[in-house]
């Protein structure tokens, strides 16, 4: 076994007038601690395009996999970014969290504008030849009821998969819900493939570019995995760097370390 460090990383949107928490302001923070991290799963939330260009132009030693949500693929996205030299890229999908995923831009009744997707991405370690998955998701923040239902379709996609072809998740992402809210319940008791919040000792990952801070900070930021690798678990921990007011993002990345 080695040790893998996964980092959930929601960069907030790049075009965002926040002052001098403004992407331009903290863009260099950000990849100069992936760069001394050097982390080797990364899911991000959050990614317009030139933020997806920036990174991918200063971090060649990942394969990035990075995927829009509005219907004609353009809009905020998500990305995954995978360590070359440790893994292999099978294949990499995504769905929007409806009940039609393959039609793209389609929601739930009840969310927000903002059409919600899902990242699957399955790798192979070049060491062990082991498989795994990588879910990546940012559920909506108005809804409660889609949040619960994009979680089910998200959950009901891996077991489906499990099923053809079996193998060990890592499911991460902006949740915008709360440790004991009912979307994080459904998690918890899932049945299909039992997964454990590796962060639960985490007590939050929103602050606001530190206006919440310290009473006001939520947890909504997650990495799961299979209940079975829970005794793999090596640390949780969020990277909450700050100079001069400039944070790296309106969360803490939060940062698993295990043995894989």
């Amino acid at each position: 076994m080695r040790e893998i460090t996964i980092v959930c990383f929601n960069v907030r949107i790049s075009k965002a007038d926040d002052g001098i928490n403004s992407f331009v302001h903290r863009s260099g923070a950000m990849l100069a601690k992936l760069k001394k991290e050097n982390p080797d799963i990364i899911g991000f939330q959050e990614v317009l395009p030139d933020c997806a260009d920036f990174l991918m132009n200063n971090m060649p030693e990942y394969y990035f996999i990075y995927n829009r949500r509005n219907e004609d693929l353009t809009g905020e996205g998500l990305m995954v970014a995978i360590k070359k030299d440790l893994f292999y890229i099978l294949g990499a999908d995504y769905f929007w969290l409806s009940e039609t995923p393959n039609i793209p831009a389609t929601r739930f009744a009840d969310q927000s504008g903002c059409p919600r997707i899902t990242q699957c991405i399955t790798i192979q370690d070049k060491k062990t030849a082991k498989i795994y998955r990588i879910y990546n998701t940012h559920l909506d923040h108005i809804g409660d009821v889609a949040r619960i239902k994009g979680i089910k379709c998200l959950l009901e996609s891996a077991a489906k998969c499990n099923v053809t072809a079996p193998a060990p998740i890592f499911l991460m992402g902006d949740f915008n819900a709360l440790p004991d809210s009912e979307t994080i319940t459904y998690c918890n008791k899932y049945k299909e493939i039992p997964i454990t919040d590796l962060t639960e000792d985490i007590p939050f990952t929103f602050h606001n570019f530190g206006k919440f801070l310290p009473d006001k900070a939520v947890k909504i930021d997650y990495i799961y995995t299979n209940k079975e690798f829970l005794k793999n678990k090596v640390s949780a921990e969020i990277w909450d760097d700050e100079k001069d007011g400039i944070f790296l993002s309106d969360h803490y990345p939060v940062v698993v370390k295990i043995l894989l």
